[in-house]
């Protein structure tokens, strides 16, 4: 069931767009008071770092997914709609994968 509330489109028992929004925004200060910035400015698959690049969910808000450290990487525009569509390599699953396993100590650290 779909509800509009200020423009977003919300379903019943999942967060607003704008929830997600500021989750991810208080993900993202989280990180650079951790010192981690650098590790997601640039695409854990292929490297681009042009401009932003997307805080891709693993498993999608939809689906119940988390803005957490285990649930989030850098993807650029192209391997996060490819991710999405799951149309994305297994190559390119598996660095997805190992970035995150690889990122959750730097967090238990701090």
């Amino acid at each position: 069931k779909l509800k509009k509330s200020m423009g977003l489109i919300k379903v019943d028992n999942q967060p607003s767009q704008k929830e997600v929004f500021e989750k991810t925004e208080s993900f993202i200060k989280f990180v650079n008071e951790l010192g981690l910035k650098g590790e997601y400015e640039k695409c854990c698959v292929c490297g681009w770092n042009k401009t932003a690049v997307d805080m891709a969910h693993i498993l999608p808000k939809r689906k119940g997914g988390k803005v957490e450290a285990s649930n989030i990487s850098p993807l650029c525009p192209n391997h996060h709609r490819e991710f999405d569509k799951n149309v994305i390599s297994h190559e390119a699953k598996v660095v997805i994968y190992q970035w995150i396993l690889n990122i959750l100590p730097k967090f238990e650290k701090n």
